[in-house]
C-alpha cells in the first residue's frame, strides 16, 4: 500500500523525488511517504491501510503528524496527505476531513484525504500502475477503458464483483 502510494505521488505533475520515508519497522515520526513540491517544500504522506475509515483513524494518522510538527516544520513540509484504503463516506468522516483542512491552513500546511475512491480516481490515468498492483487485463478494462484489453468472455455482473474485490483489496 505504501509502494502504491510512493507511486502515485511520483506521477503527480507538481511532485518530484517520491520515496518511502525510511525502511518498514524505521522511526518514521508519523510519515511513510515524502516527495519533493516542485514549486518548494515538501509533501508528507501517512499510510493507513484499514478497511474502515473514521474520525479517529484520520485524528491518530494527524496526531502522529502532529507529535513531530517541529521536525516537518524544519524540513518545510507544506502538504499533509492521509492515505487510507477503505472509503470516506462516512459524512463524519468527511466532515472531520474539513476540519483538518482548516487546521492546517492556518500552519500553512495543505491537508488531503485520499480515500479508495480518491486512489481509484488517480490509478486509472496510469495503466501500468494498474496492471502492476492489480494484476490482470479485468482490472485494466474496468478501471482504465474497455480499449485495455477486456476479456470478451467476461460474464454479466463480472464488474460489479471485480469492483467489490477492489474493495477488499485496498482494505487488506
Amino acid at each position: 500500500f505504501q509502494d502504491l502510494t510512493v507511486d502515485l505521488l511520483a506521477r503527480e505533475p507538481d511532485l518530484r523525488n517520491a520515496r518511502l520515508h525510511g525502511p518498514r519497522g524505521y522511526k518514521q515520526f508519523g510519515v511513510d511517504a515524502t516527495a519533493e513540491i516542485r514549486s518548494g517544500g515538501k509533501l508528507a504522506a501517512s499510510c493507513k491501510r484499514y478497511k474502515d475509515v473514521s474520525v479517529d483513524l484520520i485524528r491518530t494518522a494527524c496526531k502522529e503528524f502532529d507529535e513531530h510538527k517541529q521536525r516537518w516544520k524544519k524540513e518545510d513540509v507544506r502538504h499533509f496527505v492521509v492515505v487510507v484504503a477503505g472509503y470516506a463516506e462516512d459524512p463524519k468522516v468527511q466532515q472531520e476531513e474539513v476540519k483538518q483542512k482548516a487546521r492546517y491552513r492556518r500552519r500553512n500546511i495543505a491537508f488531503e484525504l485520499w480515500d479508495g475512491t480518491v486512489i481509484v480516481q488517480r490509478i486509472r490515468k496510469h495503466p501500468d500502475l494498474v496492471y502492476q498492483y492489480l494484476r490482470g487485463d479485468t482490472w485494466l478494462s474496468i478501471l482504465c477503458g474497455q480499449h485495455y484489453s477486456a476479456p470478451a468472455y467476461l460474464a454479466p455482473g463480472t464488474r460489479e464483483a471485480e469492483a467489490s474485490r477492489l474493495r477488499e483489496f485496498l482494505a487488506d
